[in-house]
């Protein structure tokens, strides 16, 4: 009963399209061609243009009121930040807390024309007070990076400029304290450019001193080098040997080098060492035709009771006429003559890099030849010893002072094997 129901209703449904005739392809062509733009048909278009656009300008209303409720919450951060840096040094890290997370904030403004310049003035604006907190932290290069950044986001920002300032003024960074300062004075006024004015005088005075000092630093570098290379030649002359410096911190942290007066006589630097008490001594300048006692009393008195005695010598025990003086051969190995007086001339040793260089000087190599001491008469010009075949120059020359018949002059006669060879002093002093 249903199935021939079913199949009655087929057969009405079949005839009402009996009479529908179908569309030739230039028909149908030609309805869509009616049509027009189909996205502009009624049937396809949910907004009409009006409408359209009436909600796009809601849709940017509806940002900038985003952007804007963001900067406001970004300045109220801002300003729990400034009321916590008030409250003092245990209150910074809450401040700094606050001013990142402002900056955060003001972060998710788009580039809006509206909001743009008002974006970036607090972001100028909080770079600035971070750098204030690190300011007085004393974290002078994170405040100087925070400073930076306060000016690239506001480059008129006359505080920012002048925090820059003055962390550079502390880094001694002094001509990038001028150059930040200068600009600042054609953007701030009143108090502020008289800041700007004193810190700006403070850093051009510092950049004037720094100046001078290169010009000084080079002109004594000049005269360093005149000296040396007359020293060199004197060396030459007098064929004497120049080894690495024995004293070679001494060497380091003194201006002294040899130089040559206008008579071509060598004035030296010289060091005297005292081995039983530990201490050296160095005299700035001495005539290579000085003698060795006038060497020695420039350190020590005449005798017990003369004078005083040195500050280090508590028994008295070191006077002119109780003490003996020598010179050790061989002290240090002998250097290439260029080696050494590039190093005189940078007023540093000749000595090698590595940190056991004077403990390498103070003992002989397996070739090299046996170290004795010699006795050098106080009568001696300093020339003497210099002079001799077996003596190397450590860099400046050293002699050795000690008690006579003392303990420490029997340990150098023992390491002799039992005796001390003394210089004979000739007639005529050598040149």
């Amino acid at each position: 009963m249903a199935d021939r129901a079913a199949s009655e209703a087929s057969k009405v449904v079949a005839s009402a399209f009996d009479d529908v005739k179908e569309w030739t392809d230039e028909e149908h062509q030609r309805y869509l061609d009616s049509l027009g733009d189909a996205e502009e048909h009624p049937l396809f278009r949910d907004v009409s243009p009006d409408e359209a656009a009436d909600f796009g300008e809601a849709m940017r209303a509806a940002d900038v009121a985003d952007d804007r409720e963001a900067l406001s919450s970004a300045v109220k951060r801002k300003d729990r930040g400034n009321a916590a840096f008030k409250k003092g040094p245990e209150f910074f890290g809450n401040a700094l807390r606050h001013y990142k997370d402002a900056l955060g904030l003001a972060g998710q403004v788009e580039d809006s024309p509206a909001l743009l310049e008002e974006r970036r003035a607090l972001e100028s604006v909080l770079h600035s007070n971070i750098a204030a907190v690190y300011m007085k932290r004393r974290v002078w290069h994170r405040a100087l990076g925070a400073t930076e950044e306060a000016l690239v986001a506001n480059p008129s920002n006359g505080k920012a400029a002048f925090r820059k300032g003055s962390c550079c003024v502390e880094l001694g960074q002094f001509q990038k304290a001028v150059d930040a300062l200068r600009p600042a004075l054609g953007f701030t006024e009143g108090a502020a450019k008289a800041a700007v004015e004193r810190l700006l005088a403070r850093a051009e005075d510092s950049v004037r001193v720094a100046e001078e000092r290169r010009a000084a630093t080079a002109a004594k570098l000049a005269e360093r080098e005149r000296r040396v290379a007359a020293a060199r030649r004197a060396c030459a002359e007098r064929g004497l040997r120049i080894g690495k410096p024995l004293m070679k911190d001494m060497v380091r942290t003194s201006d002294a080098v040899p130089s040559v007066d206008e008579d071509g006589t060598m004035h030296w630097p010289v060091t005297l060492l005292f081995p039983a008490r530990g201490i050296s001594e160095m005299v700035q300048s001495c005539a290579e035709s000085a003698s060795v006692r006038d060497l020695v009393a420039a350190m020590l008195p005449a005798t017990r009771g003369s004078g005083p005695p040195a500050p280090w010598d508590t028994e008295g025990a070191y006077t002119v006429d109780n003490v003996s003086v020598f010179y050790r051969t061989h002290e240090t190995p002998q250097v290439p003559a260029e080696a050494l007086w590039a190093a005189q001339i940078e007023g540093a040793e000749a000595a090698a890099d590595d940190d056991d260089a004077d403990l390498a000087a103070s003992r002989p190599a397996a070739d090299e030849p046996a170290r004795e001491w010699i006795r050098v008469p106080l009568a001696a010009p300093l020339v003497l010893p210099l002079l001799q075949p077996d003596c190397v120059v450590p860099g400046m020359p050293v002699l050795y002072v000690v008690p006579s018949g003392s303990e420490a002059e029997s340990l150098m006669r023992r390491d002799n094997g039992g005796s001390i060879r003394e210089l004979r002093v000739p007639e005529l002093s050598a040149p």
